[in-house]
């Protein structure tokens, strides 16, 4: 047995990816392991790879309507994934039994789906723990072999399947993991550093790291605004989006910024973010304290996000143009408004997702060690 877990993710969204490099920095930053970040389309042929993340991406866009029906009825789709899956159980099977992991995290359904298939097909008992990098805890996750889970609140989960299953995993209220840190610097010193204009009130516009946003509607629709602001939009990979809002004329001042580690950085320098509903994304908004505004969510596991932080009073949530302008106006000129949205947030925030995650699994592993005083107590989240 060696000191190299592996971190298994998929990439079909950015987010996935960032919650295994957030656990991956905090291993290496306790010096206990030294992980490995592994993309199970990695196994795959390209081809493959290529078309499932290309299908996902249109369906998201051109048929949302049907990545709904997938995503609320994912027990069906899943029997006929895993038959997809099994393809490749014999690869990864042969993969653990090389690297011989002290233990194994998944930050995706996918991958997690999987490597619960080689441990079956395998009879492998290396530990597995899963983490959910959505706000909802969905019951198509809840599967044999994994020996716990991270989430942010387990009560989305309806314990009745919880009594219903053979399933009896150890469930933990830690939060989604992200990389990025939270500056100690007032609002003003961090727009100075990041050369954001430090008179003006500003919106921050995110997309996720797959830039799906319809950045130029939402600046059109914030000319009907009586006074001028800073726009930063958050484009994550996506190029092509660039020249479009190049192209719009705006009273406002426009700032474009691609996929960067300084993100949370621009999260605090802003007034208000407008964003879809990745978990990674609301997860780092909850953890700065600026007020959200959640605007065309995907369909399915984005829209259930948008609920839930809307139930808590977390966040708006805006089912059309007026609702987002209106939203934006209140949070920008009503002070009372904006503070009763930023206390209800501040409820919900795990900025410490990343350490919590870790320690439980040192426990589980008998290597746990002490960590800083601003985390809670582990065995008060711990969930029976």
């Amino acid at each position: 047995m060696n000191n190299r877990p592996l971190i298994f993710s998929a990439s079909i969204g950015q987010g996935h990816y960032q919650a295994a490099l957030s656990l991956q920095k905090q291993m290496l930053t306790d010096q206990h392991f030294h992980p490995e970040i592994i993309d199970v389309f990695e196994g795959a042929h390209p081809f493959v790879t290529n078309f499932i993340k290309r299908s996902y991406l249109w369906v998201i866009q051109k048929r949302p309507e049907v990545w709904k029906k997938i995503y609320v009825e994912m027990d069906s789709f899943q029997f006929w994934l895993k038959r997809v899956l099994n393809a490749y159980v014999k690869t990864f099977a042969k993969l653990l039994n090389e690297k011989q992991p002290p233990f194994i995290i998944s930050t995706h359904p996918i991958s997690t789906w999987l490597l619960g298939l080689v441990k079956e097909f395998s009879n492998n008992k290396v530990p597995l723990f899963s983490v959910i990098t959505d706000f909802s805890f969905h019951r198509a996750y809840l599967i044999k072999n994994v020996d716990a889970y991270f989430t942010v609140d387990a009560t989305t989960l309806n314990l009745n399947i919880m009594m219903d299953t053979e399933i009896k995993p150890m469930i933990f209220n830690t939060g989604i993991p992200f990389p990025s840190k939270l500056s100690m610097q007032n609002q003003l010193d961090i727009r100075k550093k990041l050369q954001i204009p430090e008179n003006k009130r500003t919106i921050l516009i995110a997309s996720g790291g797959e830039g799906l946003f319809d950045f130029v509607k939402i600046i059109s629709l914030l000319q009907t605004l009586p006074f001028a602001v800073t726009i930063i939009c958050m484009v994550g990979f996506n190029q092509s989006i660039v020249q479009k809002i190049n192209k719009v004329s705006s009273k406002h001042e426009i700032i474009i910024h691609h996929f960067t580690d300084s993100f949370l950085e621009f999260v605090q320098c802003s007034d208000v973010m407008i964003s879809k509903a990745g978990g990674l994304t609301l997860s780092e908004a909850l953890a700065s304290g600026t007020p959200l505004i959640i605007y065309r969510p995907i369909a399915g596991h984005e829209e259930e996000n948008a609920l839930i932080l809307e139930n808590w009073g977390a966040a708006l949530y805006a089912r059309n143009q007026k609702d987002l302008i209106n939203y934006i106006r209140d949070m920008l000129a009503d002070s009372s408004k904006r503070e009763s949205l930023v206390r209800s947030a501040q409820k919900y925030k795990k900025p410490h997702a990343s350490k919590e995650i870790m320690e439980h699994i040192y426990h589980h592993y008998g290597q746990q060690r002490v960590f800083c005083d601003a985390l809670p107590n582990v065995a008060s989240i711990i969930q029976n």
